[in-house]
């Protein structure tokens, strides 16, 4: 397998319909499924950080099996407002006898919390210890997830999914008689990032990108050398054997790298009706890309962030996004019986998106017939049920 480099940022023509001073940027597109267009087929109608540093700990070994939770702790009378609060987050967990790797604020009160289990505990025991505690409003381990699974079509001829061909599909042609989008719209795409160098998104005549963020904390699954930062390309999602054998990834998949980010983002909003390639759902508008996934999938503490960046909300330690989406597309998830659970991080940032100030829609994949589970399974459906 080898490494395919992410592509440095060029500047281009803003084209007319660009906001105002944006560095513009390009990639590749295949296809993906049904799912997303029939939410956004209803779109087609119609952004200073919290400076909440990481709490510095010591460095813990090597050898000691780290484990990642997701915290919130309750307000107090002193702060009636769901604050930043590593330091209480980390005091909590010292008095739990549990050595502190990390502590880092996320969102709206959500910290991620990196620590070693005492001896011979598990990561389940010493999550009912925590959310034992009266301190702590609801607690989570921070699991992986991962890219859903797309077709390969290149053509609009086999774009099943746009032709009404299926129940699963929509009618997209009939709909773009209607419209074929708003040249204001902003659409995020959190997934693995986009390869900038793809015609059906960026060329020497049309632009669908916006520059984008990349929301992977952990360096060794962004695998671009720097982890969270201003560039949102795809360096690659490959996972080798090698991979497998480190602590950092075992018990993942070997696999290439999947561009998935790029495929979605050429479902979402691929030049059309410019007589190549795919169409997208919609042909006018801007994509965000923002990266959450990489080896091996991501982290649910970096897709909430993600989630919260993308819709304007203030993230601590990044930058405030310039151009606020309307419109969330997450085309990941997870099967299997962990999707039977309640995720309150997840919906209480989906409420909060959907609320005033933000009125954000997140659109999220339900399953496919890849991952041989009812599409209820799927964890992304869950997170969004009501």
């Amino acid at each position: 397998m080898e490494r395919e480099a992410g592509h440095p940022l060029r500047v281009e023509r803003t084209p007319p319909d660009a906001p105002s001073g944006i560095v513009l940027r390009m990639l590749d597109s295949r296809s993906h499924l049904r799912l997303l267009g029939a939410v956004l087929l209803a779109a087609f109608a119609a952004a200073h950080a919290l400076g909440a540093s990481p709490v510095a700990v010591p460095a813990v070994t090597s050898a000691a099996s780290v484990e990642r939770f997701i915290v919130r702790l309750r307000t107090t009378p002193a702060s009636a407002a769901y604050q930043p609060a590593p330091e209480r987050v980390a005091a909590l967990a010292t008095r739990h006898d549990l050595a502190v790797a990390e502590v880092r604020h996320i969102v709206s009160g959500i910290h991620v919390l990196r620590v070693t289990p005492r001896p011979g505990e598990s990561a389940t025991q010493t999550l009912a210890r925590l959310r034992a505690d009266a301190e702590i409003e609801y607690a989570e381990i921070d699991e992986r997830r991962h890219a859903l699974a797309t077709p390969n079509d290149t053509l609009f001829g086999e774009q099943w999914y746009l032709q009404n061909a299926q129940p699963s599909a929509v009618n997209a042609i009939a709909a773009w008689d209607v419209t074929t989008g708003s040249p204001g719209v902003v659409i995020a795409d959190l997934d693995t990032g986009v390869r900038f160098d793809h015609p059906d998104l960026r060329n020497a005549t049309a632009n669908r990108l916006l520059p984008g963020y990349n929301m992977i904390s952990n360096v060794a699954v962004s695998n671009d050398g720097g982890g969270r930062g201003p560039d949102a390309s795809d360096p690659g999602d490959w996972v080798t054997t090698a991979d497998t054998n480190t602590a950092q990834f075992k018990g993942c998949t070997v696999t290439n790298s999947s561009w998935h980010g790029t495929r979605t983002a050429g479902i979402l909003g691929a030049i059309s009706n410019d007589a190549q390639g795919i169409a997208g759902m919609t042909w006018q508008g801007w994509i965000e890309p923002v990266r959450t996934l990489g080896k091996c999938g991501g982290y649910d503490s970096d897709i909430l962030a993600a989630m919260a960046w993308a819709a304007g909300m203030p993230v601590s330690g990044v930058p405030a996004n310039p151009y606020p989406a309307k419109i969330l597309n997450m085309s990941l998830g997870e099967v299997g019986e962990n999707c039977q659970r309640n995720y309150p991080a997840y919906q209480q940032t989906i409420d909060e998106l959907a609320a005033v100030p933000y009125h954000v829609l997140v659109v999220v994949s339900a399953g496919t017939p890849e991952t041989g589970m009812p599409a209820a399974h799927a964890i992304a459906a869950r997170m969004s049920e009501s």
